[in-house]
């Protein structure tokens, strides 16, 4: 079975909520930035070992997250990719952050194809342009403003996918868009897309480094991943 290591409280701060009834599985890596976000915001969760990946009822979580590379430091997440996306046509919401192009590209992880880059926004304050501003994601629970951009630190995202159709799929909506200057980055920094019954995001920004500081903009997105 999964480790619980947070007992269910209810998952709001002052300014950023989790929607209710909303149960989280991570497949965790070697980065705890986002299982200490949780912990400190009273939001209960569950660490998905390799027994549970291999065998175990996914269907107990309305979330599963694989975290930062977790498809190569994970070697049991690569051999039983099979199952999140099997999840995600049921109903289930799969959330995964960044990985590096060598850990991802041709191996399948996705619902759709996706094909990452070493393409990255490193100016911290570069301007964010939101595509599509009635998307559930940046409205649901939390509100996503302008606001919520302001003081990142290091940089905006890293190892975006492709622009181009024909390596990252047009099933994912793009979200946001960011560029540094005179230059042009793909907006594909936030995608998301239906998947049979369920839901599917993948997350190239920066937002661990705001989780780290405890940067609100960051937890209320975060906590908008969760929820969907």
């Amino acid at each position: 079975t999964p480790t619980t290591p947070s007992m269910p409280r209810p998952p709001q701060t002052a300014g950023a909520t989790l929607a209710r009834h909303v149960s989280i599985g991570i497949v965790a890596t070697y980065d705890s930035t986002l299982e200490q976000t949780l912990r400190a915001r009273d939001v209960p969760f569950s660490l998905l070992d390799s027994a549970f990946l291999a065998a175990g009822e996914l269907s107990r979580f309305t979330t599963l997250v694989v975290d930062l590379r977790g498809f190569n430091f994970r070697t049991d997440a690569a051999r039983y990719h099979d199952r999140p996306l099997a999840y995600a046509l049921r109903g289930g919401n799969v959330v995964c952050f960044y990985h590096k192009p060598g850990d991802w590209n041709g191996k399948g992880y996705a619902p759709y194809p996706i094909t990452l880059t070493s393409e990255r926004v490193t100016e911290e304050d570069a301007p964010v342009r939101i595509l599509l501003p009635a998307h559930p994601l940046l409205n649901r629970p939390n509100r996503i403003t302008e606001a919520d951009w302001a003081n990142w630190v290091q940089e905006r995202n890293i190892y975006l996918p492709a622009d181009d159709t024909a390596k990252t799929s047009g099933a994912y909506e793009r979200l946001l868009a960011m560029s540094d200057t005179d230059e042009t980055q793909p907006s594909t920094s936030l995608l998301w897309c239906r998947t049979g019954k369920g839901s599917y995001a993948y997350v190239s920004l920066a937002l661990y480094r705001q989780l780290r500081i405890g940067h609100e903009g960051a937890v209320k997105l975060l906590l908008n991943l969760l929820s969907q």
